[in-house]
Order: structure tokens, then sequence, then C-alpha cells
């Protein structure tokens, strides 16, 4: 599912918040025996990801379907252009030491045999009973409320922005929802803050 622009909504209460990363959104497969990743044109970059094999035991031997966002962190998690130089190393062993990459999880489309049709609210649940936290992995930070206030930190922190997703949307694979909003900070300081181009 793909979000649509737009400004952080005013009826905070009945959303959402999570920040928004700068990386390659993907989905993994996660199967007893294997584990895929898959970015969002379908491009299979499972060999670039060694480090994200040790999630099938994270997941207790569940297959489950997971959406999120593989980022290369380097102090801030917005660091798009580096995962290119990991997907250009040569073999799986050097694309695992040249860029560290992790997989925020922020949705969970399938699990044991069943596709999960239900409010982000009990996605969210599903999501978190899953406990993914490791090395090369982590669960996305999601808030209820206070939407401006986590804006202007993101503005601060100099992260790509905000999604807020409504709390009764439902997931419609491949569609551009308007229950996901991103609110991107560059259109922000685009908007407020002066120009310095003479810097």
């Amino acid at each position: 599912m793909l979000a649509s622009s737009g400004a952080i909504p005013g009826d905070a209460d009945d959303y959402a918040f999570e920040p928004k990363l700068d990386g390659w959104r993907s989905l993994v497969y996660v199967e007893p025996d294997r584990l895929t990743v898959r970015t969002r044109t379908g491009r299979d970059v499972t060999d670039a990801l060694v480090g994200l094999d040790g999630l099938r035991g994270a997941c207790g031997g569940s297959r489950v379907i997971l959406d999120g966002e593989l980022v290369a962190h380097r102090g801030t998690p917005d660091s798009f252009y580096r995962l290119g130089a990991r997907m250009a190393a040569r073999s799986p062993l050097a694309k695992a030491a040249r860029v560290p990459v992790t997989f925020v999880a922020f949705d969970v489309l399938f699990r044991d045999g069943e596709l999960i049709r239900s409010s982000y609210v009990e996605r969210r649940h599903v999501l978190e009973s899953l406990h993914l936290q490791g090395p090369a992995w982590c669960t996305a930070p999601s808030f209820r409320g206070l939407g401006a206030e986590l804006f202007a930190a993101c503005v601060e922190l100099g992260l790509e922005g905000l999604m807020a997703k409504r709390l009764d949307g439902r997931y419609r694979p491949g569609e551009r929802s308007s229950t996901w909003i991103k609110a991107k900070t560059v259109e922000w300081k685009t908007r407020h803050l002066p120009y310095r181009g003479d810097r």
C-alpha cells in the first residue's frame, strides 16, 4: 500500500504516527526454511542482506510477510543512497561488511496461512507480538496523538518526515490510500524556512 502526500491531520486522535525513513520499501517473506526480501518493484535483494537470515528464528517458525523499509544507518536513519553501495558490492559477505542495513518492519500482511485484513490497530498488535528486535531488524516505533509535536521533532532531527496512519485503516496492496499520509520535512522546510543559497 502506498501513502498519499499531505499535512499532518488535525484529528490526531484517529491516527498513529511513525517516522518516515529514507530507504528501500521492501516486503520480507519469512518461512521456516528460507527468507526472501523483495523491493517495491519486485527486485530480489535477499543475497545482499545476509544479516537478515536470523529473522526466521525471531519469527518462531511462523510464516510471515512483513512490510517495511531497508535502512542504512549513519547517525540518522535517512540514508537511501548508502544502500546503492550495499547492492553494488560483488559478494554477499562484502555487501554485509560494506554498509550495515536494518530492516524496519512497520506492518504485517500475512501470518501462518491467513491474510490479515483487519485494521491498523489489530495489525499493529500482531506485529508487536512478534517482538522483532534483533541485530539487523526492528519494529518501527508507533505513537498515538501528538502529531504536530512529532513532526517538529522529525524536522529537528533531520528525518525525512512523518507517517500518519488511520487507526481503523485496512491494508490495500498496491493502492495509494488516503488512510496513510506522508508529511515530508523537506516540503515543510521549503515553505517555511528562508532561502539560504548563499551559504
